[in-house]
């Protein structure tokens, strides 16, 4: 608190000087308080909006979903509505890769592959007490197995170090034309849900004499311990195995299972095992980001309420009581009107879902208000007793 002292009913200069920068001080921090009150106001009032239209539209799916056992064929009368089902994943043929002696019947058969190519490598010049020892950029070359291209004509040195232009074996998905779970087919959408692989491995070895095989990979090449540039290493996995069972949430058109939208939201889930419904949506309706604004909100408000007490105690003109028990009990005001502040807002906006929750929340505010009225009474009768 700034000291000053009066000569001639006129303030010595320095001491004005020091009152008026603090003064300027606890007016920055009172503006400062009340602009981040505002604006962690309004981040936590959109948050439970955002939150109240969430649970609406969770409400409105699951209340609309038909769950159905696979036991019957398609029925007619669920077209265009929201279907939940489990089954097990049917396919009409397997997939193959006869190069490689594979066949398995799955939604999908991913083929990756990799080549044995040139690489560049750079490093800075090294220096020794600030003297450059080496001029120019180094660079040196070195082979490894890349997924993708090597352009080795924007090489420094590009002679002995060429790569090939093209893969001679091509990377890819196959997907299967047929897929079915239960008596309902998966559309192209649905099969593109199957992006879990795992990596497959034969024990038949391939007849071609160029294709060895080492540790579940696929080399093209006439030592495998050895490569040359060129040399390519397929690597083979599938997604959605063929009795596989599976739980879909999915638009049922016609026989088919297509995706659906609510809201411009892809709600569509498959799920490799089985899934209760609720375990489903709560999938496509996470509730973990909700709290993740609400905390930090709370204890930006908090430090707002501070910095707002802090320049009332600090104006000179609140009595001696109001001084003595903001000072006293600051930390559990600010806890007080923070937790106030998250309920009134979250009461505000709860109340168009549910009339309960919303009195609830207003409910406990109000007992919150209560209790600090009744926390300064005492303070009252003590102080005039």
């Amino acid at each position: 608190m700034a000291y000053y002292t009066c000569i001639g009913n006129k303030v010595n200069d320095d001491h004005k000087s020091e009152y008026q920068q603090s003064y300027r001080w606890i007016r920055m921090r009172g503006i400062i308080g009340l602009l981040s009150l505002m604006f962690s106001v309004g981040l936590l009032y959109k948050n439970e909006v955002w939150t109240v239209v969430r649970q609406e539209l969770y409400d409105s799916v699951s209340k609309s979903v038909v769950e159905l056992d696979n036991r019957g064929g398609v029925d007619p009368a669920n077209e265009g509505k929201i279907v939940f089902l489990q089954g097990r994943i049917q396919v009409n043929e397997p997939l193959t890769e006869p190069e490689y002696g594979v066949t398995i019947g799955a939604v999908k058969l991913k083929r990756r592959v990799q080549m044995y190519q040139w690489v560049e490598l750079h490093r800075q010049p090294s220096s020794w007490w600030d003297v450059q020892v080496e001029e120019g950029p180094l660079v040196s070359y070195s082979t490894t197995w890349k997924d993708r291209l090597v352009d080795s004509s924007v090489f420094v040195r590009p002679f002995g170090h060429a790569n090939p232009k093209t893969f001679p074996v091509e990377s890819g998905v196959t997907v299967s034309d047929v897929v079915r779970v239960g008596s309902h087919t998966l559309s192209g959408e649905l099969k593109e849900h199957f992006s879990t692989f795992t990596l497959l491995t034969s024990d038949q070895r391939p007849e071609r004499r160029d294709i060895k095989m080492h540790s579940g990979l696929y080399y093209h090449s006439f030592d495998v311990w050895s490569p040359e540039v060129g040399d390519t290493r397929v690597q083979l996995s599938y997604a959605g195995a063929a009795d596989d069972l599976v739980t879909i949430l999915a638009r049922q058109v016609g026989g088919m299972l297509q995706p659906f939208y609510v809201e411009n939201r892809d709600l569509t889930a498959v799920l490799e095992g089985q899934h209760s419904l609720s375990d489903v949506l709560a999938t496509r309706f996470p509730s973990s980001g909700i709290w993740l604004i609400r905390i930090p909100a709370y204890f930006a408000i908090y430090c707002a309420y501070s910095s707002l007490l802090s320049v009332f105690c600090n104006r000179g003109k609140s009595s001696r009581l109001t001084h003595v028990f903001v000072s006293n009990s600051k930390s559990l005001l600010c806890h007080v009107f923070s937790a106030v502040t998250l309920m009134v807002v979250m009461a505000l906006t709860w109340f168009r879902y549910s009339l309960l929750l919303g009195s609830l929340n207003l409910l406990a505010a109000l007992m919150l208000i209560f209790y600090c009225l009744s926390k300064g009474y005492s303070l009252y009768y003590y102080f005039n007793r």
